[in-house]
Formats: structure tokens, sequence, C-alpha cells
């Protein structure tokens, strides 16, 4: 029996903002209809950068951030180096045109090892998280770092494994913020993260043994900073996240952090041993989407991209938790060890654009005292914009229904892959079709394939009404859909 669009309340869509099927607020329902996982695809010449100068050979673990400078028509990136004998931290500074062919200017900004000749552009923080703030009214910060801070900076203050916050003109030139951390490497007490799917579940009391990740972002749409710290606890497994959120990015709230990224009994399905061991976050509208480099210790000891989603940033879903939207290479490959991704997406040319770091060597290899033959490198994959997963039916017929929603606009566009073809239709409050609002669409792919209803019928009519969106179809998959 099918439910009443009564039940809930209706989404309210934002116009020109793309919504993609497995939204859990679309509460999609399928019949015939399957939801799939579509990887990221590697770029030809990868690795596009790597370990060749000698203070990248510490590296492998951070690819970092990647941005478009849309002002000055190229790429920008910040990735790690450092390593044996002392372990240093670096920020490495590369640019390109395209995002595929690097160079790594020499900034001339610190001297190591008696020369300035190298692309470092600050010492002594990991996993480095940059933006840039075009509202900034200061040009001192125009960018900005979150990173967690190892060993003494270049400012000759010291830390272990606090998060900082640094700001930028140039993205090269960093300057502190306060000396104050963000958040702490350790407490004279213990965190309790709450788990958010269980709110009656006892907090057990967990040590800080400080992780070695960090990552903190501000989110728009939610105007506050939210800060992802990995927590090695007691175990096996014993690398997890909790999450700390701040209006100002000063004040947080350290005594009731949550659970973000922490295996559970459907992980241990598949992998008795899962841990996460970074993650990257990437907004489309309100929806966010998580890249979690998860670690298989029991598996080969290998590392791979997964994926989650949420819509608020406390409670994660991980609905794909057995399978990779970026897999380690395949045997022989320079990345057959282990994949890890980035911090961010690049959207660009109509891609997503997800950098990564790989090597050929697994996790238990990682940590050799001399690092002079081992060799990483940052590699690029690439997927169309939305399409990491679709509801699609293959040599059947089927659905996939979505709603209550209500419109915004006067057209309805798909992100679709049409091989036979696709009926579209708009449901009322009895969940039966409205008159004029069904459209037939065959052998069309693209990323905004235009649904054109019967005598052009116009979605503003509909303005304000909570309706439901019905996609039938045969050898088709659907990614998305927004209303222009």
């Amino acid at each position: 029996m099918s439910s009443s669009l009564t039940t809930g309340q209706p989404l309210e869509l934002e116009k020109g903002q793309l919504y993609l099927v497995f939204d859990p607020r679309l509460r999609g329902v399928g019949h015939n209809c399957e939801l799939a996982v579509h990887p990221f695809k590697r770029h030809p010449l990868n690795p596009v950068l790597k370990s060749e100068l000698p203070w990248e050979r510490g590296g492998w673990w951070m690819c970092g951030t990647v941005l478009w400078d849309r002002e000055n028509q190229h790429f920008k990136m910040w990735y790690f180096g450092g390593g044996p004998p002392n372990w240093e931290r670096y920020i490495c500074y590369a640019q390109s045109a395209d995002g595929i062919h690097w160079e790594k200017p020499p900034l001339g900004v610190y001297d190591v090892k008696g020369s300035r000749d190298n692309n470092i552009c600050f010492i002594g923080v990991y996993t480095p998280v940059i933006y840039h703030d075009k509202t900034a009214t200061d040009s001192n910060k125009r960018y900005v770092m979150w990173g967690m801070q190892t060993g003494e900076g270049p400012d000759g203050f010291k830390a272990d494994r606090s998060t900082y916050r640094f700001y930028s003109p140039d993205g090269i030139h960093w300057k502190r913020d306060t000396f104050r951390s963000a958040i702490p490497a350790s407490r004279e007490d213990y965190w309790k993260p709450a788990y958010p799917d269980e709110p009656e579940r006892e907090l057990e009391e967990v040590v800080q043994a400080a992780g070695d990740h960090s990552y903190t972002y501000w989110f728009e749409g939610l105007q506050k900073f939210v800060c992802f710290r990995k927590l090695n606890v007691p175990g096996p497994p014993s690398r997890r996240y909790v999450r700390f959120e701040s209006p100002d990015g000063y004040q947080w709230n350290l005594d009731s952090p949550t659970w973000a990224l922490a295996p559970d009994e459907a992980d241990h399905r598949f992998d008795s041993r899962i841990e996460f061991y970074g993650l990257g976050i990437h907004p489309v509208g309100s929806l966010y989407l998580a890249t979690t480099m998860r670690y298989h210790p029991a598996r080969g000891d290998h590392i791979d991209v997964g994926l989650a989603h949420s819509t608020d940033t406390i409670k994660w879903h991980r609905a794909f938790r057995d399978q990779p939207i970026l897999p380690r290479g395949a045997a022989g490959e320079w990345d057959w060890g282990y994949a890890a991704g980035g911090v961010n997406f690049v959207e660009k040319d109509g891609l997503w654009w997800m950098y990564y770091v790989g090597g050929p060597y697994v996790h238990s290899e990682a940590y050799p005292i001399d690092f002079t033959n081992r060799s990483w490198g940052i590699g690029l994959t690439q997927i169309p914009i939305g399409r990491v997963v679709s509801a699609r039916c293959w040599r059947t017929d089927g659905r996939w229904t979505v709603g209550p929603v209500c419109f915004a606009g006067n057209q309805l566009r798909l992100n679709a892959r049409i091989y036979d073809k696709l009926r579209v239709m708009v449901l009322d409050e009895q969940e039966q079709p409205i008159s004029g609002f069904t459209a037939t669409m065959t052998y069309a792919d693209g990323l905004q394939l235009p649904v054109v209803f019967e005598r052009g019928a116009d979605l503003s009519v509909l303005a304000n009404r909570a309706v439901k969106l019905r996609l039938e179809m045969k050898n088709a998959e659907v990614f998305g859909f927004q209303c222009e």
C-alpha cells in the first residue's frame, strides 16, 4: 500500500540546486529499481604529481587541498611532505594550468636543509584544509587554513596535535590566528562523544589518544565551523572520528562532541576490523558527501575511499559501506597498496575532480627508516557532477519515486542516462498523475536534461503544493534532478 503525501513534511526544493536521488530527505522508494554506486575514474596520466624532492618523501598519507582559482585560471594544490629522520611536517605548494601537469615553484619562504629553493609554504602543520574566503575584508585573510600542529612551527610555537587556524593573503605566506587551540590534543578528563543514531545510548568515556588527522570546514549552509577529529581509542578497531562545531571558530562544544564515523555492526559484516583513517567533505547544496579513507588491517592492510552522506554533518548515512568509490589500484599499479582521498572536490567542466594520494605499499610498510627508495604520488580521478550514485533499471521496467516535495521554478531538469526510455510523472495528494505533468524521454545522456511535459505544462502552477515525482524507466538511470 502506498503512503499518503501527508506523511512527513515535504522538502521545499531550492531553485537551481541539484538534488541527488539518494538524498534521504527525498524518501526515495524503488520498485524493480536499485541504487548503484559509480566509482570515480582514474586519469590515464596518473600519478599527476610524484614525490621527487627530498622534503616530499614522508608525505604518502596526505594529499591535502586543491582549489580552482577562477580569477587567475589555474589550479592550486597544498599537499603534505616531510618524513624521517626527524619527521618534519611540511606544507608544499604546487600549481597547474590544467590540473594534470603541475609545477612546484621555488617559493623562497623557508630555509630547509640550507636552501630556500623549495616549494614549502609552511612548517609544522598536518592535514591542512584550505579555502579561499572571497568575502574577507582583510586582505591578509583571503586564504584560511585549518590544520593540526605537530611539533614546532616557524613562529617558534610548539604544539602536539592540537587544531589551529591560520591566515594568508596569497596562500603562500601564513600567520597563526591565535595561540589558543580550537580543538586541544588532550584533556584533563575524558571525551564522551554521543551517538546521533542512538540518543539513549549510554556515553562511554574515551581517552583522547590524539589521532593524527583533523579536518575543519566552514559550511555556509549551516553557518558554522565543523571539525572532524580522529581518535585512536582502545581497539581494535581503533581509528574513528568525532565531530565538534563552533559558530565563530573560537568557541567549540568541547564537552558535547558526537561520533561522526565509528565502525558498527553493519561495517563488521563485511570487514571485522575496518577503521577510518581520514576523510574529505563536499557539500551538494544542503547534502554533505564525505569521502572516507577506509583502512582494512585484516583484509590486506590496504586503504581505499568510501562514501558517506549527511544532511546536517551530525548524523551520517553509509548505505554503500561495502562499495568503494575509489578502490586501490590493481596489482602492479603505482597505487596498488593504498588510495586515500583529499579533503575536497574541485567542480569544473561538468566534472567532480578528486585528487588522491597513493603508493605501491601497504599501511604497515609506511614507516621505513629510509624513505630514499620509496615513491608515492598524487593521482586525479573524475566523475560527471552528481553521478556517484544512480537509481537504475536494467532489462526490466521499474520505477523510482521521491517526495513529498514542493517544486521551485518552472522547469524540471534531470541528471540522467537513458539507453531506452524514461517516463516522468508528477503525482497529486492521492498519488495519481496530475493532468499535463507527464513526459516521455528516450535515448539521452546529460547532466541537465530538460523535462518537457505534455502541452508544455509549467511547474510554477504547482508552487507551494506537496507532490511526488515518479520516474518509470527501462534501461535507464537517474542520478539527480533540479528545478530552474
